[in-house]
């Protein structure tokens, strides 16, 4: 019997799992890849696993419940306006706004069919205390919404809140790319989709930057955050390493640098990412 890949992979011959960074707002390169996969029929439940790290973890629930063009409304519409907004120049995180758009908004997220999903997702946050990630699986949380609410908000946005019974907030100063859940031990190969280019190394100014960061945190009484903020770039730098060092993880990309920051609120340059999203995508 003559098998394509996707039947060879519903057979169980090759375990598969998606993992997509953070990012901030280049997140909106995912809305345009998850929106390929669904024109090559790839659903959610063609991966074993899925895992995300803040604005990866925002996609994946859409593609989950195959909610697409609400995803990328998340995209062109919510992200924009509620993250992030500025104070006197301070960027923050309209929280109110943005579960306002998880819960109730026309884009609402599907819990229902969030929980009945087969393939099981993994939202990474962090824990001060630890100083580690940890992984809590979004179809069977008691409130999938607060989970997906931490993982989004960076320190100096928010303070961390008690998820799953732990105080905890988002893994993109622990787990930026989140390699490091258990389940993916589990899978054949996996599927990495970046919002940068191939080439992509993180800089050093990045560096300086969580550096200075740290050191503000570390005044407003807050050691243990402090410490990881300071060692966030040092553990990027050897995740992008990693990445392309495994033979087992396939890179999904754009081909060139996106015309979108971390906290870009055009939605004019939000729906360009998204097309370069869906034309790496396609290519992949």
């Amino acid at each position: 019997m003559h098998l394509n890949k996707w039947e060879v992979n519903a057979v169980g011959m090759k375990r598969i799992g998606l993992v997509m960074p953070g990012g901030g707002n280049r997140g909106a390169v995912f809305g345009g890849v998850v929106l390929a996969f669904e024109e090559a029929g790839i659903h959610h439940d063609f991966f074993v696993v899925s895992v995300g790290t803040s604005v990866g973890i925002a996609t994946i629930p859409f593609f989950s419940t195959k909610q697409i063009a609400q995803g990328l409304n998340y995209f062109t519409q919510h992200l924009p306006f509620g993250y992030p907004r500025s104070y006197y120049g301070i960027p923050y995180a309209d929280r109110a706004y943005i579960e306002w758009a998880f819960r109730y908004s026309k884009d609402a997220l599907d819990i229902k069919k969030l929980r009945s999903s087969r393939t099981k997702s993994y939202a990474a946050l962090s824990d001060p205390i630890t100083q580690k990630a940890k992984y809590v699986c979004l179809n069977t949380a008691e409130d999938p919404i607060l989970v997906l609410l931490q993982a989004i908000n960076t320190p100096l946005f928010t303070h961390p809140k008690i998820v799953a019974k732990e105080c905890l907030w988002d893994a993109g100063i622990t787990d930026y790319i989140p390699l490091g859940c258990p389940e993916l031990h589990t899978v054949d190969e996996i599927w990495f989709v970046s919002p940068f280019p191939i080439d992509h190394r993180p800089g050093k100014r990045g560096g300086w930057t969580l550096y200075f960061y740290s050191w503000l945190v570390y005044l407003l009484g807050d050691p243990q955050t402090a410490r990881l903020i300071a060692k966030a770039h040092q553990r990027e730098c050897q995740l992008w390493d990693e990445i392309h060092e495994r033979v087992d993880i396939k890179i999904i990309c754009p081909d060139k640098q996106v015309p979108v920051s971390w906290r870009t609120n055009d939605p004019r340059l939000m729906k360009i990412a998204i097309q370069m999203g869906l034309e790496a995508g396609r290519k992949f």
